[in-house]
């Protein structure tokens, strides 16, 4: 048994969003937190949390590890790395892989995995692609029955959530017809949806601008179809699913959100942080590493996805981190979609929190709280007694302080220029150090090894 770690000088956020002094102890995966107590007694390694905070382990709900297929990009064992260096201790991951999951037995290979290689806790999203997920005989279907009930085999409790992409991903085909999405809302109590309907790309996109290539239009027209496909599920008499509309990019998004919220329905918001800072003049001058889809938008979309985060209405953060090799990005005609995030997910919301957008309990809300509770995750984010001991010590850097090399495989850094002033430093997940990368001035504790990239 790992010998229990003592945290001494600790500055921690609560469940109550307070801070609180004091001593931490993290013991068989649990914690135990003393308020006015800055030392504990006992044997074993002591971290100082001199001059640190203390934050729950972070939950990105949105990311692309390109495996099966594309390991060779990233791949689950690296990106997850990538994901404790930005305080990431949970996430779920995408289908769009080669081949999707879009199978029982796909899902069954890709949670082996994930078992195998992953860094961090981690669960799954199928693809509904109108055929699967399908029911294999003797179990359960994925998803039915979610929140609340367990799935009955190891590959369905790995399935957290139906993902629906209504604009082709990949091999993942879209779900456009409004009876469709009503069958799979009828069905599935929890889908996440990419909401750009693309029968509304213009047919010839060649020397379009991106953000004119897939148009506002496709949002409007997947936000009315989903619309129609709710109210014709709760016509039929079936009760109406839980959606998480995925990436919001524009102020139109946040209008229906919040009238879809007034009126009852059960829908989650998620944004990306990419839209939080940039716009469509970045890719237009920065070139296609900031080419994602939905496309950056302009900045009174920025504004409103800003104002509903604060406000909000929109529910959580992710990274949508999806890392493509630096050639492919560069290519002037052509150039993928997606662009990495996970290892700056603490970095940038302490930045919303340093700009004066959200406070310290709402950035928790925000980056992992409601996110956890809306995939059936609710004992996240919170550092109390007997809660599960993952979490992070973060510091303020140095303005003249180098940027650490990128970890991810796309190989760069998408928000290097932003002045970022609080970094991780070090990361424990069910009460063992899992990353560690200390200030130049404060060398690593013994007992904990520093974080080395490539690492299994």
């Amino acid at each position: 048994m790992a010998p229990a770690i003592r945290i001494h000088a600790a500055r921690w956020l609560g469940p109550d969003g307070e801070w609180r002094e004091g001593a931490i102890l993290l013991d068989r995966g649990r914690l135990t937190c003393r308020p006015g107590r800055p030392t504990l007694p006992g044997d074993g390694p002591i971290v100082d949390g001199r001059d640190r905070l203390i934050l729950p382990g972070l939950f990105d709900p949105h990311v692309h590890f390109r495996q099966p297929g594309r390991a060779a990009v990233e791949g689950i064992a690296r990106g997850s790395q990538a994901a404790l260096a930005g305080g990431v201790t949970d996430l779920l991951e995408m289908p769009n892989t080669r081949p999707p999951t879009s199978t029982p037995a796909r899902l069954r290979a890709k949670a082996e995995w994930f078992r195998r290689h992953a860094a961090t806790a981690w669960g799954l999203f199928g693809l509904a692609n109108g055929r699967w997920p399908e029911e294999p005989s003797g179990t359960a279907v994925p998803g039915r029955g979610w929140p609340g009930h367990a799935p009955t085999t190891p590959e369905l409790a790995a399935f957290v959530a139906t993902k629906v992409f209504m604009a082709r991903s990949g091999a993942c085909p879209a779900v456009t017809a409004v009876d469709q999405l009503a069958r799979l809302f009828a069905r599935f109590p929890l889908l996440a949806i990419h909401a750009e309907d693309e029968t509304a790309f213009p047919p010839a996109a060649s020397g379009l601008a991106h953000d004119e290539a897939r148009p506002r239009l496709a949002i409007l027209e997947a936000l009315r179809k989903i619309d129609a496909a709710l109210h014709q599920v709760r016509a039929a008499g079936h009760p109406p699913p839980r959606l998480v509309l995925l990436h919001l990019s524009t102020r139109e998004e946040v209008a229906w959100v919040e009238r879809m919220k007034d009126a009852g329905w059960d829908i989650r918001a998620e944004t990306c942080f990419h839209y939080l800072f940039f716009t469509a003049t970045t890719e237009r001058e920065r070139g296609p590493r900031y080419r994602v889809n939905p496309p950056l938008r302009d900045e009174a979309d920025r504004q409103a996805l800003r104002d509903a985060v604060r406000r909000g209405v929109i529910d959580f953060l992710a990274s949508d981190h999806a890392p493509h090799p630096p050639a492919e990005k560069a290519r002037p005609q052509g150039a993928p979609s997606g662009m990495p995030g996970v290892e700056w997910f603490l970095p940038l919301l302490a930045r919303l929190v340093e700009e004066g957008l959200l406070t310290w309990a709402q950035a928790i809300r925000v980056g992992v709280t409601n996110a956890a509770a809306a995939y059936g995750r609710p004992r996240a984010g919170r550092l109390a007694d007997g809660e599960p001991a993952d979490l992070l010590l973060i510091r303020r850097t140095d303005p003249a302080e180098p940027l650490p090399t990128p970890i991810t495989g796309a190989g760069y850094d998408p928000y290097g220029d932003l002045a970022r002033p609080w970094q991780v430093e070090m990361v424990f997940r069910a009460g063992r150090p899992v990353f560690s990368r200390p200030a130049p001035d404060r060398p690593a504790p013994p007992t904990l090894h520093p974080f080395q990239q490539g690492c299994a």
